[in-house]
């Protein structure tokens, strides 16, 4: 089996935890790629060829994983690899839904055991989404949130984005 990494290490993610989750799943592989983000698109443009690949792990957040479910959204349904989720984002408020763990190595361990979980895609227009379309208020609070304020301050940050 192969499997590609979508790592976004904007959202949080070190070296340490890449290695951790890694060291706990590469037993399950013949050949894991690792695959960094660097700017707003890479992990949409990384998942629009991930189907020469049996999973797809996104290493990130909630924007991160946004973009990966677009990308996969363009492959012909049988083409789609599976998605493994190891949150590393500020709210992480999809992985929360699905009540995975937030830490990377327990998170890895769920797909080291294989559990699938099957979740409805939303679409609004060209658009996906997991469990959350935006409009008005907490749309322009998301695009205007500071990302260093974002970083150093969580969570918080939206709150802050919110009352400016």
């Amino acid at each position: 089996m192969r499997a590609l990494i979508i790592s976004n290490p904007k959202s949080g993610t070190s070296e340490t935890m890449l290695g951790e989750v890694i060291g706990t799943i590469e037993s399950l592989y013949e050949e894991i790629i690792i695959k960094k983000t660097q700017e707003i698109g890479d992990a949409l443009r990384l998942a629009e060829t991930s189907e020469s690949f049996d999973h797809l792990i996104v290493i990130g957040g909630d924007g991160t994983l946004n973009e990966v479910v677009n990308g996969l959204m363009t492959l012909q349904r049988e083409e789609r690899p599976t998605v493994g989720i190891i949150p590393a984002g500020t709210c992480n408020d999809f992985a929360r839904a699905l009540e995975l763990p937030i830490q990377p190595t327990q998170a890895a361990q769920i797909i080291r055991s294989s559990h699938e979980q099957y979740v409805d895609v939303i679409q609004v227009d060209e658009m996906y989404a997991l469990n959350f379309v935006g409009v008005g208020l907490i749309a322009d609070t998301s695009r205007q949130i500071d990302p260093d304020e974002k970083e150093s301050l969580g969570s918080i940050g939206y709150f802050l984005a919110t009352i400016r």
